[in-house]
């Protein structure tokens, strides 16, 4: 009995997981970000950097959400250029 519970409580949190793949984050409610990883020789590109840390509508983003905004070359990008000047 508690192995059958455990399977089904594995199941629900990949079932949250799966969601959380389709869910679109809204850009304008990210602040408080924190760039890691440049590399000034490395300018105009900055390919090795990324977002460390963030909020998204006040609370600290989680690492699928991170994950999903550095996946975001374009708001990556501007997010670095933002954190240099």
């Amino acid at each position: 009995m508690k192995k059958t519970k455990q399977v089904i409580l594995e199941q629900q949190a990949l079932n949250r997981h799966i969601v959380n793949l389709d869910y679109k984050l809204d850009y304008s409610k990210i602040d408080n970000i924190d760039i890691d990883g440049i590399d000034y020789k490395d300018y105009p590109d900055f390919c090795d950097a990324y977002i460390e840390s963030a909020d998204y509508d006040g609370v600290p983003m989680t690492s699928q959400q991170l994950d999903s905004i550095n996946d975001d070359s374009d708001f990556r990008y501007e997010a670095v250029m933002n954190h240099i000047q």
